[in-house]
C-alpha cells in the first residue's frame, strides 16, 4: 500500500468522512453488488460459490470525493489508492499501454536436417524481414491474444484497460479475495462479460490460491488455449503488484515449462520408427508409485551423472560402491569406464542413433551384467547392447500414446514416465522414484557448471587430455546464474534450467507419495530444492549388497512385465489415416480472406486450427494430436511473433498469407511422410562422434 504525503491526522479525518461519504452511498453499492452476484452465479459460477456468503478480512474502505472506493490499513496508516483512486489507476493503465510487458521467447534457428527444420527456417526468415515505413510494436496492441493481469485493483483496472483494448484470452490472478469481493461493488461486471461475449473472448478468474498454485494452474490453461500463445502473452501489473512479486518471481522461473518441448512431426515419426522397429528383448515398466519390495526401498540408490564435480566423488563412489545400487546417466558410462567403476543400471533416453555409438565404444565385457533402462523411443540398435532392457513410455509420443492403448486392450497398465526430461538424469530420477526407493542420491547431476569450459566431468569424452573437445559449448549461450548446492553461484541455460525443475518436481511428488521418501543432493551444482545437500563426509554408510543380480531380478519382477502380449503398433499407426487426411484437409482449407485481414482474424484462424488439433485430445485419436501439435505449434508461433513484433500494417498481414502458404507444402510433406514410417530410423552423426573421445 502506498503511504500517503498528508499527515495521519488528516488521512485518519480523509477516512472517517470517506466512510460517512459510502454511508450515503450505500444504496448504489449494494444494487451494483446485487447485480454483480447474479452475473458471476451465470458466468463464473465456480467463483461464485466461492465468494457466496463471503466477509472480507480488510474492512476498513471508504469512498473518496472523486467516487473511487479506497482501503485504509488501519494498523500502518496507509492507503491503498491516492485521494483519487480513478486517476491513479487511469495513469498505471497508460503508463502500460504506452510501454508493456509481454513473455519473450526467442526459437533458435535449426541444422536444417529434417523437414520441420526446413520450413521452420523459412518462418523464422519473416523476424529477421524489415518493411519500410512499418515500425516495430511498441505499444500495447489494439487487439491483444492473451494476457496475464497480476492484481485486480478492485476491479478499476480490468474496467479502464477493456475500454481501451480487445483482449481474446484475459487471465487474471488476485491472491486477495478481498480485492475480488470489493470488485463487486465498484465496477459492472456486467459491461465485461457482454464485450468478451462479442468478441468471443475468454476471461479467466484464479483468485485466492497461493503463486505456486496459480502456477500450476496457469499451464494447463495456456495448454488448453495454444502454447503459441506463450511468446504473445501481455502482462498487467497492478499497483499492489509489490505484494505478488513472489508470484511473478515463481511465474518467471517456471515459464519455460510452457514453451519446453513441443516436439515436431518428424520426432515424432522417428520415435514411432524405432518404437516399431524395437526388438521384443524388453520387459515395459509397469510401476507407478506401487509401494516397493520392502527388502528393496531402503537399498541406497547412487544417481550418477556426467557434470564436473563427479570428479570430486570418484574415491567416495568407489569405497561405498558395494553398499548400493549404482545407476549411471547417459555418457557417464564412458566415464566411469575409463575409471573401472561397473554400474548395477545404464539409463538412455536420447532417441539419436549417436547414443548408440558412444555405448559402444564401451567394451561388451563391461557391460556385460549391467541392465539398461530407457525410453520407447531408444533407438533400436540399443536393445543389442545389454542383455537386459527396461523400457518405459515417454509422455508426449505419439508411440507411446499407441502402446498404452494396445496394453489396455490386453488388460495391461503401462504409465507414462512423468518428469523424465529433458536429460537422462531426469530420466534415472523418474524411474527409482516411481519404484517408490526411499533413499536416493544425486551425484554428479550439477544442472549447470561454476567455468563454461568445465560443464562436464574432465573424465568424459567430451575432453581430451584435460582440454575440450568442443562437442559442447556454452559461450554463446544465454545463462542465468542460480543458487548452487552448497553455496555459490553456477551457469545453468534453457536445458538445465527445465532439468532442475523436473527433478524438484519428481522429488515434491515422491515425498507426497511417501513420507519417509529422502533425495540427497552430493553434487557441487545447482540447488535442487526438496533435496538436502549432503557432503561425502556427512554420508551415513551401510552394509554391503548381498547377491546383487538377485535384486536387479527382483526390480525387474517388481516393476516390469514382458512385451510379447502387445498388438501391432504398425497396424495401429496405420488406422490412423483417414483421421489425419481429414485434418491436413482442413488445415489446407484456407487463410483469412484478403478483405478480413487482421491480427485479430490472423489469431482466430490459427486458434481454429489449434482446436482442430486439440479435438483429438480426448478422443480413440490421442496419437494424432501429438503427431500434428508440435510442428503446427512452432508455425504459429513464428507467425504470433511476426505479427507483433511490426505494428499493424497492410504488407505485414499480407506476408501472413505467404507464411501460411508455406505451411500448407509442410503439411503435404507431412502427408507423404506419414506413410514411410519405416524409413525414419536415425542413421547418426559421424561428424559428431568424431568430436566425442573416447
Amino acid at each position: 500500500m502506498n503511504h500517503s504525503s498528508t499527515s495521519k491526522e488528516q488521512l485518519i479525518k480523509r477516512f472517517h468522512q470517506g466512510v460517512e461519504l459510502l454511508k450515503d452511498n450505500d444504496q448504489v453499492f449494494t444494487d451494483r453488488y446485487i447485480r454483480n452476484v447474479e452475473v458471476f452465479k451465470t458466468y463464473f459460477p465456480d467463483i461464485y460459490q466461492v465468494m457466496d456468503g463471503y466477509s472480507p478480512i480488510k474492512k476498513s474502505v471508504f469512498l473518496e470525493e472523486d467516487g473511487g472506493l479506497n482501503l485504509f490499513d488501519t494498523e500502518n496508516e496507509t492507503v491503498l489508492f491516492t485521494d483519487q483512486p480513478f486517476s491513479m489507476v487511469i495513469d498505471n493503465v497508460k503508463a502500460q499501454l504506452k510501454k508493456p510487458h509481454r513473455t519473450e521467447l526467442k526459437i533458435g534457428k535449426g541444422s536444417n536436417k529434417t523437414r520441420h527444420e526446413f520450413y521452420m527456417d523459412k518462418f523464422s526468415a519473416y523476424l529477421d524481414k524489415s518493411y519500410d515505413e512499418v515500425s516495430a510494436q511498441e505499444s500495447m496492441p489494439e487487439y491483444v491474444p492473451s494476457m496475464l493481469m497480476f492484481g485486480l485493483e478492485f476491479g478499476y483496472n480490468l474496467y479502464f484497460l477493456y475500454q481501451e483494448v480487445d483482449i481474446q484470452n484475459l487471465y487474471i490472478y488476485e491472491p486477495d479475495l478481498d480485492f475480488l469481493y470489493y470488485s463487486l461493488f465498484t465496477i459492472e461486471w456486467l459491461d465485461i462479460v457482454e464485450k468478451a461475449n462479442q468478441l468471443d473472448a475468454r476471461i479467466h478468474l484464479s483468485v485466492g490460491i497461493t503463486e505456486q498454485e496459480f502456477v500450476d494452474k496457469y499451464y494447463p490453461y495456456i495448454f488448453r488455449k495454444g502454447l503459441y500463445l506463450a511468446p504473445v502473452t501481455y502482462m498487467y501489473f497492478s499497483l499492489s503488484f509489490r505484494e505478488m512479486k513472489d508470484a511473478a518471481k515463481t511465474f518467471s522461473e517456471q515459464y519455460a515449462r510452457q514453451v519446453y518441448g513441443w516436439g515436431f512431426f518428424d520426432d515424432a515419426m522417428i520415435g514411432v520408427s524405432q518404437s516399431i522397429a524395437a526388438p521384443s528383448n524388453k520387459e515395459f515398466f509397469t510401476s507407478h508409485y506401487q509401494p516397493n519390495d520392502r527388502s528393496l526401498r531402503d537399498i541406497p540408490i547412487f544417481i550418477v551423472a556426467n557434470g564436473p564435480s563427479l570428479d570430486q566423488n570418484i574415491d567416495f563412489i568407489r569405497q561405498h560402491r558395494d553398499s548400493v545400487i549404482l545407476v549411471c546417466c547417459g555418457t557417464t558410462i564412458n566415464t566411469l569406464h575409463r575409471l573401472g567403476i561397473k554400474p548395477d543400471f545404464h539409463v538412455d533416453v536420447e532417441r539419436m542413433r549417436i547414443t548408440v555409438d558412444k555405448i559402444e565404444l564401451v567394451p561388451e565385457e563391461f557391460r556385460k551384467g549391467v541392465a539398461a533402462l530407457t525410453a520407447n523411443v531408444i533407438h533400436p540398435d540399443f536393445y543389442k547392447l545389454f542383455d537386459r532392457v527396461g523400457v518405459s513410455l515417454k509422455p508426449g509420443e505419439v508411440a507411446s500414446t499407441i502402446m498404452q492403448k494396445l496394453a489396455k486392450s490386453s488388460d495391461l497398465e503401462l504409465p507414462l514416465l512423468f518428469n523424465s526430461a529433458p536429460i537422462v538424469a531426469n530420466t534415472a530420477l523418474a524411474y527409482f522414484t516411481m519404484m517408490m526407493f526411499r533413499n536416493i542420491y544425486l551425484i554428479g547431476v550439477d544442472c549447470g557448471f561454476k567455468d563454461k569450459d568445465h560443464h562436464h566431468s574432465i573424465h568424459s569424452g567430451y575432453y581430451k587430455d584435460g582440454k575440450n573437445t568442443h562437442l559442447i559449448h556454452y559461450y554463446h549461450r544465454r545463462l542465468d546464474e542460480v543458487e548452487g548446492n552448497f553455496g555459490g553461484v553456477f551457469y545453468t541455460d534453457f536445458v538445465f534450467g527445465n532439468s532442475k525443475l523436473y527433478l524438484e518436481t519428481a522429488v515434491a511428488y515422491a515425498k507426497k507419495t511417501d513420507r519417509m521418501f529422502r533425495c540427497y543432493n552430493m553434487s557441487d551444482g545447482v540447488k535442487i530444492e526438496g533435496s538436502i545437500p549432503l557432503r561425502p563426509i556427512d554420508y551415513l554408510p551401510s552394509s554391503p549388497l548381498r547377491d546383487r543380480k538377485s535384486i536387479i531380478d527382483k526390480i525387474f519382477s517388481t516393476h516390469f512385465t514382458g512385451s510379447e502380449s502387445l498388438g501391432s503398433l504398425s497396424e495401429e499407426f496405420a488406422r490412423m489415416e483417414s483421421e489425419l487426411d481429414s485434418l491436413f484437409a482442413y488445415m489446407k482449407s484456407g487463410w483469412v480472406d484478403s478483405e478480413d485481414l487482421s491480427r485479430a482474424a490472423v489469431m482466430r484462424r490459427l486458434a481454429e486450427f489449434n482446436d482442430s488439433i486439440g479435438n483429438y485430445y480426448n478422443t480413440d485419436f490421442h496419437a494424432i494430436y501429438e503427431l500434428v501439435i508440435g510442428s503446427f505449434t512452432y508455425f504459429a508461433c513464428y507467425m504470433s511473433l511476426f505479427l507483433y513484433q511490426n505494428e499493424h500494417d497492410s504488407s505485414v498481414l499480407e506476408d501472413t498469407q505467404v507464411m501460411y502458404d508455406h505451411w500448407c507444402d509442410f503439411v503435404d510433406e507431412m502427408k507423404e511422410m506419414f506413410h514411410d514410417v519405416h524409413e525414419f530410423i536415425d542413421k547418426g552423426d559421424s561428424a559428431l562422434m568424431a568430436k566425442y573421445n573416447a
